[in-house]
């Protein structure tokens, strides 16, 4: 008896044990699958940062922060299913009751676990979204280049500077924590049935959890409004993108037949430039509107040409290349996707709708609970589907995250296409590869909030039976003992759990799922959010079935319903500025057409030949659904906007960028910080400010290629840069610098590019060619010759603001000023080459008449002045000379300051900053190596080093050392070289006063030898004073004649390639507008 009685102990124990030990290796799986998941949503989320960031303003902090907040709240998505799978494991739904191994305690240790992730999970979207996000954006935000090149920003300034800004965030946390803790719950619970078991657990909650779950409710309100109108409407959008995106011609064929087009196009537009060529009256006005029209074209079909190289993967390796095959394979999967996804989309709006209307109809206490809806009554397909898959693990997980990806991208879609909004006015677009650090942010607030909104309407409109209990059921049998499981194997009495379950066998058997607990926790516990999160789902039924149907509208359904129905019925109107991306989008999709058509691109594709469609405009190209949208919106007119982008920060881009937008040209302004951009396009209509380095290559390509005409502006040694990036994306260049021998270099690709490279054309060089040209030719024309040509030009402070010592008042660089009067000087006089250095130069300044006598210049000349023999055709010039003007005095003060060795650029230790700087005597002192910083010492170390010409000069040149203040005991601004801690006292004591003017004077001097023998001297002068109220007249000089010339580009009147103005063909049309139209000219006398 003894050995029987042992005998069923002895072999249950271990199936026990073995029974437990497989609950063990379940649950460990279904971790194991959750972890798998979140690997595979880090990826998503990396992916998702990488294509939409801007590459021009990538910041891993910004990526990181995102990458891991997206990762978080997908994350908490993804846990119900595990949640579903952990307590539906406890069961049996085939016998209706726990299985052996499902003890309280260990039932009670699954709940417990889950709780601790969901907390834990739902805590840390709370914080990234309220705290680290806002942090991140202030820290992004506070960011100085300059300054931190400078050393004057460190990271403890800019972490207190963010921080400053976070503290109303922290604040509101603190609020949010107070008012969950104290706030009362559920006061009003009259018919609301809290007497059911599952309301008695949920209210037995303590402070800390109510507090969590008012945070909590309070952001999936508040991320319920933003779904409503982003998620909806992109989830009617992201099913019609993928249908409407699927191509209509290969990249092969769309290559041959875009190069036919372009050839065809630049044919007939060297025709139309010969017929003029010989006219003087220049093109008719027919011939001239057909020239503008192809020059537009001709833009279209390059950028075309561009797209389709790029989707060929020319240029590109052979993996690829590989890649875009293996893609063209799977192309028309995208069509056949889009349709699946259309109806995936029906599928879960129905599901909504009727989880919706029962809930409205039958939840056992309505706004009291927040419409928890008890059990279900209306069969609800999604639901179905979930619940017989959960018997499945994984079945069920694949199809939840294909539904929480679903819903993801489509918030995605709704937010690029909608762009981030406060009312009507677009705070911030969101668009791939074009998105701000910011943008990218802001929309991940915005994508957590309307994750937590997700959350709910899957758990609680999509799949409620699946989320609160899965395919668990319980047996309902009489029970003989309280703890008893009933037997369901032969009397199928099985029940699905439900909240309304009140039975004794349904509290031994269900257990609700932790996340579908938490979100009736809030609804409960807070009934408000609940009533608003729920009727926020709906809009667009309206009916009334009885006095407690549904009276909202239903949002979120309406909201789909309307975008899905005009979506694939009506095309919206565009501005222009949207139009032109739309082409440009479409183009990298592929030409629109036929379905039949889809698959031979997809063909020509994977074989890399085009396939011949046949032509509609008789040119070999046929006219794309973009093209057609335009015509129709804009009446047949071509909508191709003027686009510029202008690269610089310096004085002369205000007047540019001012005179381009009166003119209808979209500008983008460019520089190297986003502040100084911003500030040159404050109050500027059709300005765009972005920060840009174009020593970064694939940003600067990035913005040229949107631009028709790009201008730098930039100092020239980087124009080069600009160049080869135009001749990359084929768009014209226009610059205000000399063309250089770095330039020249590219000129064959410029001319293979197809594109106008126009340099030169500012005040100088610029006016003053249009005008030497201009007399050149007249007098070659008359049979004379020009036996000497002098040329120089002066930018100064009017004679009432020049009262300094040099004469001279900074609005540029003054570095860049003293350096200059280091280069050497090389000029023809007299038939020899002569050649000045760079330290004499000031020694050959002289005394120059201007025929003006208020003036009292003096002359040296500037660079090389050789190569304009050639450039201006005068090679019977004996003397060629361009130089500067300065007024007097001014090279007897410099060549002191040279001798003193105030220009040497080798760095000093007692010139590096340092919290207490040297003086300026103790600095004067060491460089010229005085025995004292007194003043008498000084002066005595001075004229060893620099020889005076007599007392007079000597007493003037002290004097103004003095007045710089080198003998001062004002303390220095410390620069590191002689150089540059000198510029930086000049620059802040040499500024130009808010009411002071600047003088620009440009003048030849030709001596002329007519046919008849007689000999002229003719001046052609300029003088302009600047606006001390508006602009420069050094800014206004430069900047408009670059306005015009990049006006002509855009209309096509200049010819193709490296150009400059030393023809009459490029100046006469240049000299004549700005003569005309801006009263810019020079006035031409003969002296002699």
């Amino acid at each position: 008896m003894i050995c029987t009685g042992i005998q069923p102990l002895s072999s249950g124990f271990p199936i026990q044990r073995l029974t437990a030990t497989m609950a063990l290796i379940q649950s460990t799986l279904i971790w194991v699958v959750y972890a798998v998941v979140i690997a595979l949503v880090i990826a998503i989320a990396s992916i998702f940062v990488y294509l939409y960031q801007s590459p021009r303003e990538r910041s891993a902090t910004v990526s990181i922060v995102c990458i891991f907040t997206l990762t978080s709240l997908l994350a908490t998505l993804l846990l119900l299913p595990v949640d579903v799978a952990l307590v539906s494991s406890t069961t049996s739904s085939k016998l209706g009751r726990r299985k052996d191994w499902a003890t309280d305690a260990r039932v009670d240790n699954i709940v417990y676990t889950l709780k601790i992730v969901y907390y834990a999970l739902y805590s840390l979207d709370a914080v990234l979204c309220l705290l680290v996000i806002p942090f991140t954006y202030f820290w992004y935000e506070e960011y100085d280049e300059v300054a931190a090149e400078e050393g004057t920003q460190t990271i403890g300034s800019r972490f207190w500077g963010a921080l400053k800004y976070t503290l109303a965030f922290i604040a509101l946390v603190i609020i949010l924590f107070l008012v969950g803790f104290f706030v009362p719950v559920a006061r009003d619970r009259s018919g609301a049935h809290y007497s059911l078991d599952y309301f008695k657990r949920i209210l037995e909650e303590n402070h800390g959890e109510r507090a969590l779950t008012f945070a909590i409710g309070l952001l999936i309100t508040v991320g319920t409004l933003i779904y409503i109108l982003y998620t909806a409407a992109g989830f009617a959008l992201l099913p019609v993108a993928f249908i409407k995106s699927a191509p209509a011609i290969s990249a092969p064929t769309l290559t041959a037949n875009t190069a036919s087009a372009l050839e065809q196009n630049r044919e007939r537009q060297r025709q139309l430039e010969g017929r003029s060529a010989g006219s003087s009256e220049g093109l008719s006005s027919k011939d001239r509107r057909e020239l503008d029209a192809l020059v537009r074209e001709e833009r279209t079909l390059v950028r075309r040409e561009r797209l389709a190289a790029e989707a060929s993967g020319e240029h590109s390796n052979w993996l690829v290349k590989t890649w875009m095959k293996i893609e063209a394979v799977f192309r028309p999967l995208k069509l056949l996707g889009g349709f699946v996804l259309m109806i995936f989309a029906i599928v879960v709006w129905v599901s909504m709708l009727l989880t919706g209307i029962d809930k409205a109809k039958n939840s056992i206490c309505k706004t009291h609970c927040g419409y928890i809806l008890g059990h279900i009554n209306i069969v609800n397909p999604m639901n179905w589907i979930f619940v017989k898959s959960a018997k499945i693990f994984p079945i069920d997980y694949v199809i939840f995250l294909i539904l929480v990806l679903f819903f993801f991208f489509s918030s995605v879609v709704g937010m690029a296409s909608i762009g981030i909004r406060f009312l009507w006015l677009r705070l911030f677009q969101i668009r791939s590869g074009h998105t701000s650090p910011q943008a990218l942010l802001m929309g991940t607030v915005m994508l957590t909030l309307m994750a937590l909104a997700i959350n709910y309407a899957v758990a609680m409109m999509v799949a409620p039976q699946y989320a609160h209990y899965g395919p668990q059921t319980y047996c309902d049998k009489p029970l003989r003992h309280p703890t008893d499981q009933p037997d369901c194997s032969e009397h199928r009495k099985l029940r699905p759990c439900s909240e309304t379950a009140d039975s004794q066998a349904a509290r031994n058997v269900c257990t609700a799922s932790v996340g579908s607990t938490f979100l009736d926790t809030i609804t409960v516990n807070f009934s408000f959010f609940g009533a608003v999160d729920f009727w926020a789902q709906f809009v667009f039924l309206g009916k009334r079935a009885s006095p407690h149907s549904i009276r909202l509208l239903m949002r979120f359904l309406a909201v789909y319903l309307i975008v899905f129905v005009v979506s694939l019925f009506r095309v919206p109107k565009l501005d222009q500025y949207e139009v032109e991306a739309d082409a440009e989008e479409e183009e990298e999709e592929g030409l629109l057409a036929s379905t039949g058509r889809r698959f031979g691109a997809t063909w020509g594709d994977i074989t890399g030949r085009p396939k011949d469609y046949g032509s509609s405009n008789g040119q070999g190209t046929r006219h794309t659904a973009t093209e057609s949208k335009m015509q129709k919106i804009f009446g047949g007119k071509s909508t191709t906007s003027k686009k510029a982008l202008l690269l610089g920060a310096g004085f002369v881009v205000k007047p540019t960028l001012t005179f381009l937008t009166e003119n209808d040209v979209e500008v983008t302004v460019a520089c190297r910080t986003l502040e100084s951009a911003q500030k040159l396009c404050k109050d500027v209509k059709g300005a765009k400010a972005i920060s840009l380095d174009v020593q970064n290559e694939e940003a600067l390509d990035a913005e040229v290629e949107k631009a028709d005409v790009a201008i730098s502006l930039i100092p020239y040694t980087f124009h080069p840069l600009v160049i080869k990036s135009a001749i990359r994306k084929k768009v014209n260049v226009v610059t205000t610098s000399y063309t250089s021998p770095a330039m020249v270099e590219l000129e064959k690709d410029i001319q293979e590019a197809g594109i106008t490279v126009m340099n030169e054309i500012g005040l100088d060089p610029g006016i003053d060619h249009l005008y030497a040209v201009k007399t050149i030719d007249e007098v070659h024309k008359a049979g004379g010759k020009i036996r000497s040509f002098l040329s120089y030009c002066g930018g100064l402070p009017a004679p009432e603001a020049s009262a300094n010592p040099l004469g001279y008042k900074f609005s540029w660089s003054a570095r860049g000023m003293l350096l200059a009067l280091g280069n050497t000087a090389k000029f023809l006089k007299n038939g020899k080459i002569e050649e000045i250095p760079g330290p004499e130069l000031m020694s050959v300044a002289k005394p120059y008449s201007t025929g003006y006598t208020g003036f009292a210049f003096v002359a040296y000349p500037n660079r090389d002045s050789t190569p304009f023999k050639e450039k201006y055709s005068i090679p019977e010039a004996s003397t060629i000379i361009r130089g500067t003007l300065r007024y007097a005095g001014f090279p007897e003060m410099i060549r002191c300051v040279v001798d003193m060795g105030f220009l040497s650029q080798d760095t000093q230790e007692f010139l590096k900053p340092s919290p207490n700087p040297l003086t300026w005597k103790e600095v004067t002192a060491k460089i010229i190596s005085a025995t004292s910083s007194s003043e008498q010492d000084l002066t005595w170390a001075i004229s060893s080093k620099h020889s005076f010409a007599n007392t007079d000069e000597k007493s003037r040149i002290i004097a103004g050392l003095r007045w710089i203040g080198l003998f001062s005991s004002d303390p220095i601004i410390p620069r590191s070289t002689p150089l540059d801690t000198l510029c930086a006292t000049l620059e802040k004591k040499m500024a130009y006063g808010d009411e002071e003017r600047d003088l620009v004077f440009l003048q030849h001097k030709f001596e002329i030898e007519h046919a008849d023998g007689k000999n002229e001297t003719r001046t052609s002068t300029l003088c302009e004073y600047g606006d001390p109220k508006g602009y420069s007249a050094m800014a206004k000089l430069v900047g408009i004649p670059c306005g015009v010339a990049v006006m002509q580009v855009l209309a096509g009147k200049m010819a193709k390639g490296l150009l400059a103005p030393y023809t009459p063909e490029i100046c006469d049309p240049l000299r004549h507008e700005l003569r005309e139209k801006y009263g810019i000219d020079m006035v031409e006398q003969t002296v002699a």
